[in-house]
């Protein structure tokens, strides 16, 4: 129950911009300087320039280095790299003013998609689709990584403090289909759940994204609830003779019990979401558009996932 309250608490401080962290000391500025091409990230980092022209493609390097994602994308909590500095409300309001800067962190985004085996389709909307180079390794990667939950969750975070607000829902969208529609990424399942979709900062897209997710498309053994469904399998395992299914059908639903029985005993948090009233301006840059948020409170909904029968696809 702490880690759940924890992680709410944490999702309302974000979307509501941080009401009990006031502190803004003008002289801390690394956020701004790195992404002004001014000092390198550290540890064992580079200028933001030299990252985005050397890095990309290195995905061995992208993987291992764990010191450069809270440079990429600072937001406003400390993370685990005590060398990289939070984000202040002052290098926010000069971040978002500086096309150039803003322009550097689409690239860092697009940079991490890659990695991720997806691309920006439409720069203007945020539609993310397949890298048709590289998506099954990058899935394979990153559905056995769950280190890279953490970096999209700060990603995700950054894009809604920096202006690219529009682009979070895209994302979240495109995991989701991957793992209700595609069958893929489906490790990342808890995480798009529970963490990416609760973050996003227009509440219309968000509820959105959640109604999806308690009501994903599939077949009805899938979603018609979990104790209809594990009724209807113990009727099948009672009644074999009767039954018209195969083997592949009965390694399907063998491997996603269990993987439903792992992730019921998880020790993760189980986050719920958190809504917010958001009104949104959009400012066009050079090969990406700008968001500005202004957040406001509102009760917290629960996240959790309540399958029934109605099946939707995302509207």
């Amino acid at each position: 129950m702490g880690n759940q309250q924890s992680a709410k608490d944490d999702i309302n401080q974000y979307l509501n911009g941080y009401p009990d962290d006031p502190i803004d000391p003008e002289d801390k500025d690394d956020n701004f300087k790195f992404y002004s091409n001014q000092i390198v990230s550290k540890p064992n980092g580079d200028l933001i320039e030299d990252i985005h022209k050397n890095w990309k493609g290195d995905y061995d390097k992208l993987e291992i280095h764990h010191g450069y994602i809270q440079w990429l994308f600072p937001i406003r909590e400390n993370g685990m790299n005590y060398e990289a500095q939070k984000l202040y409300p002052h290098e926010i309001k000069k971040i978002k003013s500086d096309s150039t800067i803003v322009e550097r962190l689409c690239q860092s985004y697009q940079l991490m998609l890659d990695f991720y085996g997806m691309q920006l389709e439409d720069p203007t909307t945020g539609k993310i689709a397949r890298n048709p180079n590289n998506w099954k390794q990058r899935y394979a990667n990153l559905n056995r990584s769950g280190h890279n939950y953490l970096r999209i969750t700060r990603i995700l975070k950054c894009l809604g403090e920096l202006g690219l607000e529009h682009y979070q829902a895209p994302l979240v969208e495109h995991c989701l289909k991957e793992i209700f529609e595609l069958n893929q990424l489906q490790n990342t399942k808890r995480s798009a759940i529970n963490y990416w979709t609760p973050v996003i900062k227009n509440e219309k897209e968000r509820n959105r994204l959640i109604e999806y997710s308690n009501n994903p498309p599939g077949n009805d053994v899938q979603n018609i609830g979990e104790k209809e469904r594990n009724r209807i399998i113990e009727f099948l395992k009672n009644n074999n003779d009767e039954a018209d299914g195969d083997d592949s059908d009965d390694n399907w639903d063998e491997a996603n019990t269990k993987d439903a029985q792992a992730a019921s005993t998880t020790t993760n948090k189980d986050t719920p979401a958190t809504k917010t009233i958001t009104t949104t301006t959009t400012v066009p840059s050079e090969n990406c558009t700008t968001t500005t948020t202004d957040p406001a409170t509102d009760p917290a909904t629960d996240t959790r996932i309540q399958k029934n029968d109605k099946f939707r696809k995302i509207k």
